[in-house]
């Protein structure tokens, strides 16, 4: 649609024509299809197809993260979201393996768990 509500359709949609910008309306089109990393040990999450997803940006919870090195043979580091005065492991099946448009960290809560954590892109 356009800024006056007029559906338009050219490969950019209402954000090109509303000044929002291009990168912005990607970025929501990108968590919008955002899927759980970990729906492959949850086939159960078939049957509604709304489970898939990590949901949209709005989802997010702004805090503060940090990263420790692996140190297993093949190590994977260790990412910690600050949630309810500590610092919480994110489970590796909750750590999407893309990084988002914006670059930035996002963590995505459900009834006090996580769902799903998309990394900085460089780290922090």
């Amino acid at each position: 649609m356009d800024c006056s509500g007029r559906r338009r359709c050219n490969g950019y949609g209402c954000a090109r024509y509303c000044g929002r910008g291009v990168a912005r309306w990607t970025q929501q089109l990108w968590f919008e299809g955002l899927q759980r990393p970990d729906n492959h040990l949850n086939p159960s999450r078939k049957i509604d197809q709304k489970s898939l997803f990590c949901c949209g940006i709005a989802d997010t919870v702004k805090t503060k993260f940090k990263v420790e090195p692996g140190d297993e043979r093949y190590p994977e580091d260790r990412w910690y979201a600050w949630l309810k005065d500590d610092w919480v492991l994110v489970p590796s099946e909750k750590i999407v393996p893309d990084f988002a448009p914006d670059g930035q960290a996002h963590l995505f809560l459900l009834a006090g768990t996580i769902q799903c954590f998309v990394r900085p892109k460089g780290g922090l």
